[in-house]
């Protein structure tokens, strides 16, 4: 919508022929045996999933490029080095 020249809001016009599209295509593709099978067994993956233990997330901090981070040794005590720098070389290098 345009007032002196100006756009000042935009409309939008929502046509039902396009959810009418959505929905023929949907019922071609229930008509394919593999999606068919899927939809049937949607549920009990759904419920499968449900079941699994929870993820615990954890949060790990992020170091500062060019900040010394300390580290720690298998035991958990500070080693007094810089991350990734344990063997003096690049740790993903063989």
């Amino acid at each position: 919508v345009f007032y002196h020249g100006e756009e000042v809001a935009v409309k939008r016009r929502f046509d039902a022929r396009l959810l009418l599209a959505h929905m023929t295509r949907l019922d071609r593709l229930t008509q394919q045996n593999h999606v068919r099978e899927s939809v049937e067994t949607f549920e009990e993956q759904l419920e499968a999933l449900e079941a699994l233990p929870e993820i615990e997330w954890v949060s790990v901090p992020v170091p500062v490029e060019g900040a010394e981070v300390e580290t720690q040794d298998a035991s958990g005590e500070p080693d007094g080095g810089l991350a990734g720098d344990t063997c003096g070389g690049d740790p993903f290098s063989d």
